[in-house]
């Protein structure tokens, strides 16, 4: 939901299914548990809900700021403001080198319960986690045609 292009949700995706191979993947929705899906539902809708408020998101540029294995860090850039993401699948730390000032507005940080420090522009996670915050500056308003 904060790459460009259209998001896509593969079937099974959203609820984390796994199979052995692509005809295993297509099994139905097993709508007699989906209460236990609740979690993952909420969260893309707060994913979704954060693509649509933020320009950036939607229709904004790219710049890749790190990338290990552990870790993917970009910013997202648009005339009208600038979001950056971490997602990370592990422990993991990321030096920021002066990209997240101490005023960057956190707008959604996805942890599962794993602490998320952030400390002089570095940032450090013990766990999977998905942050992004709105970086300040110059905020121009949306151009009308």
């Amino acid at each position: 939901m904060t790459l460009p292009g259209i998001p896509v949700v593969w079937a099974g995706d959203e609820f984390g299914f796994t199979a052995s191979d692509g005809e295993q993947s297509r099994t139905p929705i097993p709508w007699e548990r989906i209460d236990e899906f609740a979690p993952t539902i909420s969260l893309y809708r707060r994913l979704i809900a954060l693509r649509r408020r933020h320009p950036a998101l939607a229709e904004g540029g790219i710049r890749w700021l790190h990338v290990s294995d552990e870790a993917v860090a970009f910013v997202r850039e648009h005339a009208a403001e600038c979001v950056l993401v971490l997602a990370t699948r592990a422990l993991a730390a990321v030096d920021f080198a002066g990209e997240l000032p101490e005023d960057a507005e956190l707008l959604l940080a996805e942890n599962g319960g794993a602490p998320v420090a952030v400390a002089g522009g570095s940032v450090s996670t013990a766990g999977p986690a998905f942050v992004a915050w709105r970086l300040p500056g110059v905020t121009l308003p949306a151009f009308e045609a």
